[in-house]
């Protein structure tokens, strides 16, 4: 029997009235290169294994989640904004220009599923009262609000590991000897080992801002950016305390 992963790749950095996060279309864009490589597990973006969202809307999201019942584990990031609502007291995320999402709502969605998910939220987790224009269609209001809660965060100089693509695949590439198929088999052989349950990452503590790193080529969420750099360096402890 065939076992099926699904990975979902979502940026929202480009909200309006909000500062513009460059770096969460390339999260994206990072995110599939490190799934494509080996040590990623040699994802396939010519199947239905990687599913790319830009602004999605929450329909959108929800079917996407919906569909991952099929599946025997699924891989979700999300790069852009978000904030922690002081009414509610939960995180979220701004979908698009008008919708927003909690974390907890999207782990109500996965927990009937029963998936082993790996679920990345690269945003911010500063305390705010999520704007009124989600409820109210006054756009100067929409504005003022949101530029008031969404301070744009601080790019970092990352100089680390250049992550040039053709760099990046031979230095994933170089050391490895086994064909596709072993190599996925024993992805799944570690994928086993893990329970199976729903990991949440999240890039900052609450009431914190996450960064944007910039590089010589690129910028990025500096907590993915981070992630994956930390997947072949193997030094989580220094580069994601």
């Amino acid at each position: 029997m065939t076992r099926r992963r699904k990975a979902i790749l979502i940026d929202s950095g480009n909200v309006a009235g909000a500062p513009q996060l460059l770096g969460a279309s390339q999260d994206v864009k990072n995110w599939m290169t490190y799934l494509k490589t080996p040590l990623g597990g040699f994802w396939n973006d010519h199947t239905d294994e990687i599913k790319q969202m830009s602004m999605p809307s929450k329909d959108e999201l929800i079917n996407e989640l919906m569909s991952l019942s099929c599946y025997d584990y699924a891989f979700i990031t999300f790069s852009g904004h978000g904030g922690h609502n002081t009414q509610t007291g939960k995180d979220f995320i701004f979908l698009n220009n008008t919708t927003i999402i909690s974390i907890n709502e999207i782990i109500d969605l996965l927990k009937p599923l029963e998936v082993k998910t790996t679920l990345i939220i690269d945003a911010c987790r500063t305390n705010m009262i999520p704007p009124a224009y989600f409820k109210d269609s006054d756009i100067r209001k929409q504005v003022e609000i949101l530029l008031e809660n969404l301070k744009k965060p601080p790019i970092t100089d990352y100089k680390d590991f250049p992550y040039a693509d053709g760099i990046l695949l031979e230095t994933f590439c170089k050391p490895i000897t086994d064909n596709i198929e072993n190599i996925q088999k024993k992805w799944w052989k570690q994928m086993d080992s893990i329970p199976s349950e729903i990991v949440l990452i999240q890039s900052c503590n609450k009431g914190e801002s996450a960064s944007e790193g910039i590089d010589e080529s690129q910028q990025f969420g500096l907590f993915s950016r981070s992630m994956i750099d930390a997947a072949f360096n193997k030094d989580f402890d220094n580069r994601l305390r």
